[in-house]
């Protein structure tokens, strides 16, 4: 191709196969993947995969390890029943998906009003995707949570001898 000027015209970015240069966006992606963060990212969630297409399909193994953690964890409870009332505490009052979730709409409101906009709607719109994923894998996968009868007088916690 010629120019006005009669010499060859280079080829512009407008020009070029978009196929062939990957774009800021593409190019940040590649390398946060290819940084040890990314990597570490991507072996987690290959991982959560497969447990939950494990837990899905109703592999033995699996479900025998679930349901031995599940027993094992439930003796614990009953044994240390002040334990099992802080745990309580904590997931009930302090981790609550509740309070995480009104944390970060102040969070939200706080950028927004720093003027940071974009990581206002990121962490918005990161929370809104997990609340769906969340609700999708439970509707998927169905399983219930194991119900205990707790006996009317648990024996007490086991102290650690030195």
């Amino acid at each position: 191709m010629r120019c006005r000027c009669g010499r060859r015209a280079r080829r512009g970015a407008q020009d070029q196969d978009p196929g062939r240069r990957p774009g800021p966006a593409r190019g940040a992606a590649t390398a946060w993947l290819a940084a040890p963060a990314g990597k570490a990212a991507l072996l987690l969630t290959a991982a959560a995969a497969l447990t939950i297409a494990l837990v899905v399909a109703g592999v033995r193994p699996v479900v025998r390890l679930d349901q031995a953690v599940a027993v094992r964890l439930h003796a614990v409870a009953l044994q240390c029943p002040g334990l099992t009332h802080a745990s309580r505490n904590g997931t009930d009052r302090v981790v609550d998906p509740w309070t995480m979730r009104l944390l970060l709409a102040a969070a939200v409101v706080w950028l927004w009003h720093r003027r940071q906009r974009l990581l206002a709607w990121w962490a918005a719109c990161t929370s809104a995707v997990e609340w769906a994923l969340r609700s999708v894998l439970r509707w998927a996968v169905g399983r219930n949570r194991p119900e205990r009868d707790a006996p009317s007088t648990p024996p007490p916690c086991p102290r650690a001898t030195p």
